[in-house]
């Protein structure tokens, strides 16, 4: 590849004579790569514009693997301490009662 310059400070560095040559390179490996798409207008001359390879309106570039349509939800087991815990509130809450407080 030609020098391509430098970059500092968030600025492309190039010496002028050398910046056709830089930007027809770079221009060129874009186009090669189908992300810029290169046209040609009979009052302006040559000039590329973007593919737009990543609109909405295109298919993913991975594909993905489909969805379950039906998710079958297993009811989970408790454990002892949990089904202990439900027995004491229920003991709590049969006393509650019993004193004429509702829980």
């Amino acid at each position: 590849p030609p020098y391509l310059g430098l970059v500092h400070a968030a600025r492309w560095h190039i010496r002028a004579d050398l910046a056709p040559l830089a930007l027809g390179h770079v221009l060129g490996t874009l186009v090669r790569s189908g992300h810029v798409v290169e046209v040609c207008d009979p009052v302006e001359g040559r000039g590329v514009v973007a593919a737009h390879l990543y609109a909405k309106s295109t298919p993913p570039l991975v594909e993905r693997k489909p969805r379950p349509k039906e998710v079958h939800v297993v009811p989970a087991v408790k454990s002892a301490y949990e089904l202990e815990r439900e027995r004491n509130i229920e003991r709590n809450n049969q006393f509650l009662r019993s004193i004429g407080i509702a829980p």
